[in-house]
């Protein structure tokens, strides 16, 4: 999905083109705590805003934009970049609290295939 310009509104009310403006303000509303929304694009998971942050930027967003996340119409949370926020992930320790930590990519959720001592290599079907 490719992002073409976008008008945003600065403070003042006053429309300004993306090309133009550095660095915009995005809005973005947390829906529940698994899901969050901007710009038309939605991303689900642990840490939603994120991960949003992620995807916008793949889809094109200036990474240097900011980012306004509200939850039923309260500013809740304030990321200073896109940039900023793709490098962060949400992970519990080993206490089971969640901390910040810089994101790995994502490795499809399968483990990869393995041989037990002595036993016969896995046979990988194609």
């Amino acid at each position: 999905m490719q992002l073409q310009h976008l008008q945003y509104a600065d403070h003042f009310g006053k429309r300004q083109d993306s090309r133009t403006r550095q660095q915009a303000t995005i809005s973005a509303h947390l829906i529940g705590s698994h899901q969050c929304e901007a710009l038309g694009i939605v991303a689900k998971g642990y840490a939603p805003v994120l991960k949003l942050c992620r995807e916008l930027i793949a889809a094109g967003v200036n990474p240097d934009s900011a980012l306004a996340v509200y939850r039923n119409g309260v500013l809740s949370l304030q990321i200073r970049s896109l940039r900023e926020g793709a490098k962060l992930a949400v992970e519990d320790d080993k206490n089971g609290t969640p901390r910040f930590r810089t994101a790995r990519p994502e490795r499809g959720g399968a483990a990869p295939l393995t041989r037990k001592n002595g036993g016969p290599t896995p046979r990988v079907w194609t």
